[in-house]
């Protein structure tokens, strides 16, 4: 017999209590994907491993061409396109005139938007294809082949 007189066992304080070990196995897990989290989280954040060069913009911030334009206009959206692709897609939110320019190495390239199209041959520097009065619609601009380095269409005003 134990002490107090009765026969039931007395627990000893650090005894085994078959919950306690479940509870130290969700702490450990608890703690492991807190530090997993964290760990992915900082990978996350570290970016590349060598910083990728931005790519080289297409087309100014102001263009003119004599005998396309009389004033020099300002960019509103451009359009670009990989070297190897022959399409180009957007949708142009402008209202009013604006200037269509293209840009590609070779070949010719056409643009359609708002039902029209115009076509230029490609000479490696921007070039003026059409000014039109338009609403906000979808523009597609293709070259008849692929290219040396990105191409693309700008929409000027």
């Amino acid at each position: 017999m134990r002490a107090g007189g009765s026969d039931q066992p007395v627990e000893e304080p650090g005894s085994d209590d078959p919950a306690r070990g479940v509870r130290r196995l969700l702490v450990v897990l608890l703690v492991l994907a807190i530090a997993a989290g964290g760990g992915a989280f900082a990978l996350s954040q570290r970016g590349e491993s060598s910083p990728a060069s931005p790519q080289p913009r297409l087309f100014v911030g102001e263009f003119f061409q004599k005998g396309f334009m009389s004033r020099p206009a300002t960019l509103v959206s451009s359009y670009a396109a990989d070297a190897a692709a022959r399409t180009a897609r957007g949708t142009v939110k402008t209202r009013g005139t604006v200037y269509v320019v293209a840009r590609c190495q070779v070949g010719t390239v056409r643009v359609v938007l708002a039902g029209l199209s115009s076509s230029q041959p490609c000479t490696g520097h921007p070039v003026g294809l059409v000014a039109l009065n338009i609403t906000p619609g979808e523009l597609t601009a293709t070259v008849t082949t692929s290219q040396s380095a990105r191409w693309g269409v700008a929409i000027y005003r």
